[in-house]
Order: C-alpha cells, then sequence, then structure tokens
C-alpha cells in the first residue's frame, strides 16, 4: 500500500470520502492537500477520518500543523470541468498543477480526477504549465489518458 491524498469537497464538487474510506480499511495511508502560499505546490500532511482541522485559505480545511508531512503516491484531484486529453479547470490558483509537476519531477504518482460525468466538455484550454490528469474517475466509469 502507498499514501493516497483526497481532498474535503467544496461546493459541488464530487465528494472522494467514501473511497478514501475504503482505501484506508485496506491499509493506505490518507493525507490531505494543504494551501501554504499563493504561487506554491501544495504540501500533504497525514489523516484520518476524525482528526482535527483547521481552515485554510480558498474555503479550505486541512489537518494540523502537527500532523505528518507525507508524499502521495496517489492524488486524487477536484476539478470544476474536464476534457478528453486528461486536461482540467480548477479554482484557478493552478495549485494542483504546481504540485502534480514537482511531485512527477520526484517519482510516479497517479493523478486522478474526480468528477460527475457532466463536468466533461469538449475543450479546457491548456498552456503550457498545466499538468494532466492520469485518469478522471465519475460515477459512469474510468477515462485513462495515459497507460499505468
Amino acid at each position: 500500500m502507498g499514501v493516497v491524498s483526497g481532498y474535503l469537497p467544496i461546493a459541488d464538487e464530487m465528494s472522494p470520502l467514501p473511497v478514501m474510506a475504503a482505501l484506508s480499511e485496506a491499509g493506505w495511508t490518507l493525507a490531505l492537500p494543504v494551501v501554504v502560499d499563493n504561487g506554491q505546490p501544495l504540501i500533504f500532511r497525514h489523516w484520518r477520518d476524525g482528526d482535527t482541522l483547521e481552515p485554510g485559505p480558498l474555503r479550505t480545511r486541512h489537518p494540523l500543523s502537527s500532523a505528518a508531512e507525507v508524499r502521495p503516491d496517489v492524488v486524487l484531484v477536484p476539478m470544476l470541468a474536464f476534457d478528453d486529453t486528461g486536461q482540467r479547470i480548477g479554482w484557478g490558483g493552478g495549485f494542483y498543477d504546481r504540485t502534480l509537476a514537482q511531485l512527477r519531477a520526484e517519482k510516479d504518482i497517479l493523478a486522478l480526477g474526480v468528477a460527475f460525468a457532466g463536468q466533461r466538455v469538449d475543450k479546457v484550454p491548456a498552456g503550457p504549465h498545466d499538468a494532466p490528469l492520469d485518469a478522471v474517475v465519475t460515477e459512469t466509469g474510468v477515462l485513462k489518458f495515459k497507460d499505468y
């Protein structure tokens, strides 16, 4: 097993919490992302359901600073929209793009988008710093963009 980072959903984002609970039962270590500062990659702190959380920027909640920092093997990524090439639109801060680029430079990871099928669009505008997803999991199935 390894470390999987999920997220606490904001607004109408699909919740990864049920799958995170199942992964924890199967022996995976859970983590949540932490916004450190604008323009910086996210860090990840160990988390268990029921742990105390503190408010973060952009309506986020994250583990306390006393929680151990971990490096995920699997990153569950929230989004507003995605396309058939694995590009996504998030909340506009570029946090996941910077974070995925940093993690991929360190080791092999799996970046899985979590979304509703209705969030699929024809084309997401993408620039050179946008980090594509490896796959997107929806209520109707999995769309793979990379062999793994």
